[in-house]
C-alpha cells in the first residue's frame, strides 16, 4: 500500500517510478544514510532533496521489518537491510543491501512510528523527531499550551480532558488563554454538571462572545493512516448544540486525549467587495496561512516556506480541501497590493512560525531523553497553521496559531510547487532555504564524532576557535606546534612541541612527525593546517600516511605566489579538462631576489615564454608572505629596488617577524596592478567537486599599503558577477591541483572580469568562519575536518538565504593605540561582544605598534539589510574612536553596495 502510494506520488510529480533492483554490495562503514521510516508523503521533499545532494543515500523504508537494530553498547545501531533510494533527477530503486547500512540520521513517521518507539530510545543516531515527540506536539493542548507560555497567540480555548492527564508541561489548572477541565467518569451526574458549567462559563466569556461561534474539535494528534475527528463549526449562543457536540465527541476520545471548545477567530476581511458574474455577492471567505519552519545546524528556526489557503467561512478550512497559494496572491485577492504592506504581513507571519519552532526547542531542551523518545531525538522542522487576525478594536494584524501540523503542511505544501517556491514574498533571486541543512550536518556529525586529526601549527589566539569546535565535534586532536608553552597545549589529546620553523627542512620534519605517530601507535583519521606557515608540512605528512589532502605540489604552487601565477598562464587555453581555462584569471608576475632579477624583469618585461609582459604600476609583495605585511604598491623600477632593497634589511628570517612566512625566506613577487574591487572566496572542494561557496567584499585600503580595512559579507555583487567569482576561484584551484580541502582565494573584480590575486591553500582566516556560520549557517571548520577524515561535506544543493548581513571594520595598533587602551580597550569591546551589540575576532594578544603590522582586531555589526549595518558600524567606530580623518571608516565603507 505505502509503496503504491509513493508510485502515485512520484507519477503526480512528473518523476519515473520506482525501479526494483538489487545492491549486493553493502556501503562504506563511514557513508552517510539518511533514513525516513513510514509513508512516504509527508518527507517526500527532503527525500527528493537528498538525492540531488547525496544521490544513494537517502532511504525510505516502507516497514519496520526493512530495518535491525545491532546493540552497540552503550548505545544501538540502527541498520537497513531493504529500502527505496533516491537519486538525481527524482530517479528511485527499490533496493536490498547486503551486508546492511548503517543509519545516520533516522526521522520515523506514521504509521510505524509508534510500533518501533521502544528501540529507537537507545539509538545513538541523531534523530528528526519520534513517535513521543509527534504525539507531543501533534496533541493541539500540549502545542497551544507551550506556544501560549512562550507568547504566542492562541485562540481562547477550553479543554475537557480525560484523564490520566498526559502532562510533561505540568499544567497549572487555568493556563493563560486555556481553561483545563479534567474529567474520570463523564458519565457521572457530578462530573456532566461540571463540565456543563464550564462550557456555560465559557460561552458567556465576553472574547467568545464577540466571536459568535465555537469551534469543536478534537486535540488529538494526527498523521497518515489514523482516522481523524471532523471539526465542527457552532453558533456560540446555542448551548444546547454546543453541549450535544461536546458529548457526542467526548466517547470518540482515548485517554488523555481532549475535546477543545474555542473561540471562532475571523481571519483578516477582503478590502473590497467581491460579486459573482450574476451579480450575487461572493461568500465570506477566510484565510489560513500553512508555514514549514526548519532549525539550522546552529539551532536558530528558519522559514522554509509560506503558503496561504482559501475557503467559505462558513465551514472549517483543511488541509486535504483546499489548494496552497502565495501569500502575495492571496493578498492581491483580498485586495491589499501594496507591497511594502505584503512584505509587512510575509514578515509578521514569518516571525511568527519561527517564535513556535523557537518554543518547541526550549520546550524540549527541558524534557528527558525518555520523554524526548530517544538519546538524539529532536524536532528539526514543523508545520505552523495560523490565521491572520485583526486584533479586538484596532486595525493592528495578530497572527494566531491554531496549532503544528508538521505532515499536514509538508504533504499538501508538497502538491503546490509553484506556490511553495515563495518567490513573490522572498524576491525572484532569493532561494527558499532547505529541509535538508540540518539531517545533512547532524548526520555528518555523527559519523565525525570520535575521530582523530593531526594539525600541524597552532596559531595565534585568533585560532582559538579550532580547538574548541573540535571538542565540540567529538574529535581527538593531535597539535604538533613550534611553541611548547602555547595555550593549545592544554586543549588537545597530544601534543608534540616541535620546531618546525626552518620549512627548508619539512621534509624532515614530516619524518620525525610521523615516527612519534609511530612510537606512540597514534593513527590519526586526517591531517590539516589552518596556519599558513605548515600547509607544505601538513601536505607531506598526508601524502606519506595516505591520507586525504592536496598534495605537495599543489600546495607548494599556491604558496609561492608567482608561482601560481605562472602555472596558471602556462596552462594550454585549449585544455579539455578545464574551461574555460583558469589562465585568463591570472596576471603577469615575477619572482625576484635581488635587483637584478626586477632590472631584467623590468627591462626585458617578458614573463615566462616571453609572451606576456609586465607593467607598471605593479604590487611587490613577500613570496610566502601573510597578512598583507610588506606588500605595497610601485609605480616605477626607483620604487621597486628601494622597497626590495628596504625588506631585504628589514625582513629577513621568521624572528624579524613570526608567522608571516619568512621561514620560506624573503624572496618577492612584482606583479601588475590590477584595478577593480577586490573580494574573498572561500571554496569547500572534495574529489573535485565544488560542495560550497562563500564571496565577500573587501573595502578599498590605505594605498601605499594593502593591509584590510573593511569587508561585507554577503557581497554586495550583482549574483551573476558573484557566479563569475566563484567559478573563477574555482577554477584556479583545480588549475594548481588543490581538489580536497577548504581554500581562500583572493580575487579582484575588474571591469573585465575575474582576476586572481593569491591562493590561501587553507580554511579563510580572520572573522571568515565566524561570518560564514553566522550568515549561511555553514562551519568552514567542520568541513576541513570533515574532508581531511576522508567524508564529503554535503551542503544543500541551493545558495542558502542570508540569515542577516554584517559588515566589520579591522582596527590597527598604529592607528588605535589610543582607542584601544580606553574606549576600544579589549575588555569593551568583549563587553559588547557579550551583549550583541558588535561581533569581535581577536586576532593578536599585544598592543605592539610597528611599520610592518597586521590587524589587531575586527570590530563586525550585524543587521537584516546591508545599508543598516553599515550605518551601524559607522556609528560604533565614531563612538568607539576606531573612526577618524586618519583612518576614515566611512570612505572604507564607500565601496560595498
Amino acid at each position: 500500500m505505502l509503496f503504491q502510494l509513493l508510485q502515485d506520488a512520484l507519477r503526480e510529480l512528473g518523476l519515473p517510478l520506482t525501479r526494483d533492483g538489487t545492491f549486493l554490495g553493502g556501503a562504506p562503514a563511514a557513508a552517510m544514510c539518511i533514513c525516513v521510516l513510514g509513508s512516504p508523503l509527508p518527507y517526500l521533499s527532503l527525500l527528493l532533496e537528498a538525492g540531488t545532494v547525496s544521490p544513494g543515500d537517502a532511504l525510505l523504508c516502507l516497514s519496520p521489518t526493512w530495518l535491525s537494530c545491532c546493540p552497540s553498547p552503550p548505545s544501538t545501531l540502527l541498520l537497513v537491510h531493504r529500502a527505496v533510494s533516491f537519486d538525481l533527477g527524482g530517479r528511485t530503486q527499490l533496493l536490498t543491501f547486503d551486508p546492511p547500512r548503517q543509519v545516520t540520521y533516522f526521522l520515523p513517521c506514521a504509521p510505524w512510528a509508534e510500533q518501533i518507539q521502544e528501540v529507537t530510545r537507545e539509538l545513538d543516531c541523531p534523530m528528526g523527531g519520534s513517535a513521543d515527540l509527534f504525539q507531543f506536539w501533534g496533541d493541539t493542548l500540549n502545542a497551544r499550551i507551550a506556544l501560549q507560555r512562550g507568547g504566542l497567540c492562541c485562540p481562547p480555548t477550553l479543554a475537557v480532558v480525560l484523564s490520566p492527564l498526559t502532562d510533561k508541561l505540568n499544567y497549572g489548572g487555568d493556563e493563560a488563554g486555556v481553561c483545563i477541565v479534567e474529567v474520570t467518569d463523564f458519565m457521572k451526574e457530578e462530573e456532566e454538571e461540571r463540565v456543563r458549567k464550564a462550557v456555560q462559563s465559557f460561552l458567556e466569556s465576553a472574547v467568545v462572545q464577540r466571536s459568535g461561534k465555537v469551534v469543536l474539535k478534537s486535540s488529538r494528534a494526527q498523521w497518515p493512516g489514523r482516522a481523524g475527528i471532523p471539526v465542527r463549526f457552532l453558533d456560540q449562543k446555542n448551548l444546547e448544540a454546543v453541549w450535544a457536540g461536546l458529548c457526542s465527541l467526548l466517547p470518540l476520545l482515548e485517554k488523555g486525549e481532549a475535546a477543545l471548545l474555542e473561540a471562532y477567530c475571523p481571519t483578516l476581511t477582503r478590502n473590497h467587495l467581491c460579486v459573482s458574474d450574476a451579480n450575487i455577492p461572493a461568500p465570506e471567505l477566510s484565510m489560513k496561512i500553512c508555514a514549514i519552519v526548519t532549525r539550522s545546524p546552529q539551532d536558530v528556526p528558519l522559514l522554509y516556506k509560506l503558503v496561504c489557503r482559501v475557503g467559505v467561512s462558513d465551514s472549517p478550512l483543511s488541509h486535504r480541501d483546499s489548494l496552497p497559494q502565495s501569500l502575495n496572491t492571496a493578498l492581491r485577492e483580498w485586495g491589499f497590493s501594496d507591497p511594502s504592506f505584503c512584505l509587512s504581513v510575509h514578515r509578521l507571519l514569518s516571525q511568527t512560525a519561527q517564535r513556535c519552532l523557537r518554543v518547541v526547542m526550549d520546550t524540549e531542551a527541558g524534557l528527558s531523553p525518555d520523554q524526548r523518545g530517544g538519546i538524539a531525538a529532536q524536532t528539526d522542522l514543523i508545520g505552523v497553521d495560523m490565521l491572520l487576525c485583526l486584533s479586538n478594536g484596532s486595525a493592528e494584524l495578530t497572527p494566531v496559531v491554531l496549532g503544528l501540523h508538521s505532515w499536514q503542511c509538508l504533504q499538501s505544501c508538497a502538491l503546490g510547487t509553484a506556490a511553495m517556491t515563495g518567490k513573490e514574498e522572498r524576491g525572484e533571486a532569493e532561494s527558499p532555504g532547505s529541509l535538508l541543512h540540518t539531517p545533512l550536518t547532524r548526520s555528518q556529525r555523527h559519523l565525525l564524532r570520535g575521530k582523530s586529526v593531526l594539525v600541524i601549527g597552532a596559531g595565534r589566539i585568533s585560532k582559538k576557535f579550532v580547538w574548541e569546535s573540535a571538542r565540540d565535534y567529538g574529535l581527538k586532536i593531535f597539535l604538533v606546534e613550534s611553541d611548547p608553552s602555547h595555550f593549545a597545549a592544554g586543549l588537545v589529546s597530544r601534543f608534540l612541541a616541535m620546531d618546525v620553523t626552518d620549512h627548508q627542512q619539512d621534509e624532515e620534519h614530516c619524518a620525525r612527525i610521523c615516527a612519534w605517530l609511530s612510537q606512540n601507535d597514534l593513527q590519526p583519521d586526517g591531517c590539516l593546517c589552518f596556519w599558513d606557515d605548515c600547509i607544505v608540512l601538513a601536505s607531506l605528512i598526508c601524502q606519506h600516511l595516505g591520507l586525504r589532502g592536496p598534495p605537495p605540489e599543489a600546495v607548494q604552487t599556491s604558496k609561492e605566489k608567482s608561482r601560481t601565477h605562472l602555472h596558471l598562464l602556462g596552462l594550454s587555453s585549449s585544455s579539455q579538462d578545464l574551461f574555460p581555462s583558469p589562465r585568463i584569471y591570472a596576471v603577469p608576475c615575477a619572482h625576484v631576489e635581488s635587483a637584478a632579477d626586477i632590472q631584467k624583469v623590468v627591462t626585458d618585461g617578458e614573463i615566462g615564454d616571453g609572451s606576456i609582459k609586465l607593467r607598471f604600476p605593479a604590487i611587490m609583495k613577500l613570496e610566502y608572505g601573510a597578512g598583507a605585511v610588506g606588500v605595497k604598491r610601485v609605480d616605477s623600477l626607483s620604487e621597486s629596488l628601494a622597497h626590495l632593497e628596504k625588506i631585504a634589511g628589514d625582513l629577513r628570517e621568521e624572528t624579524d617577524y613570526p608567522g608571516i612566512g619568512l621561514g620560506w625566506g624573503n624572496a618577492m613577487t612584482l606583479m601588475e596592478y590590477i584595478g577593480g574591487t577586490e573580494h574573498d572566496v572561500d571554496v569547500v572542494i572534495f574529489d573535485g567537486r565544488l560542495e560550497g561557496a562563500f564571496v565577500s567584499d573587501n573595502g578599498p585600503t590605505r594605498v601605499p599599503g594593502f593591509t584590510e580595512t573593511a569587508a561585507q559579507m554577503p557581497t554586495g555583487l550583482p549574483r551573476d558577477k558573484e557566479a563569475q567569482l566563484i567559478e573563477a576561484a574555482y577554477r584556479c584551484c583545480l588549475g594548481c591541483g588543490l581538489r580536497d580541502g577548504v581554500f581562500n582565494v583572493e580575487m579582484k573584480m575588474t571591469p573585465s572580469g575575474p582576476k586572481l590575486i593569491e591562493i590561501n591553500a587553507r580554511m579563510g582566516g580572520f572573522y571568515l568562519r565566524d561570518w560564514i556560520r553566522e550568515i549561511f549557517g555553514v562551519d568552514i571548520l567542520f568541513c576541513a575536518f570533515l574532508i581531511a577524515c576522508g567524508l564529503a561535506p554535503r551542503l544543500p544543493p541551493q545558495r542558502l538565504p542570508a540569515l542577516c548581513h554584517l559588515t566589520g571594520v579591522m582596527c590597527v595598533v598604529s592607528q588605535h593605540l589610543h582607542a584601544l587602551r580606553t574606549t576600544a580597550s579589549p575588555p569593551v569591546l568583549r563587553e559588547l561582544h557579550r551583549r550583541g551589540v558588535l561581533r569581535l575576532c581577536e586576532m593578536e594578544e599585544e598592543l605592539i605598534a610597528g611599520e610592518y603590522e597586521e590587524p589587531y582586531c575586527n570590530v563586525g555589526v550585524r543587521a537584516e539589510r546591508p545599508q543598516d549595518a553599515r550605518l551601524s558600524l559607522l556609528t560604533l567606530s565614531q563612538a568607539l574612536g576606531i573612526d577618524s580623518p586618519h583612518y576614515p571608516v566611512s570612505y572604507f565603507l564607500s565601496h560595498f553596495k
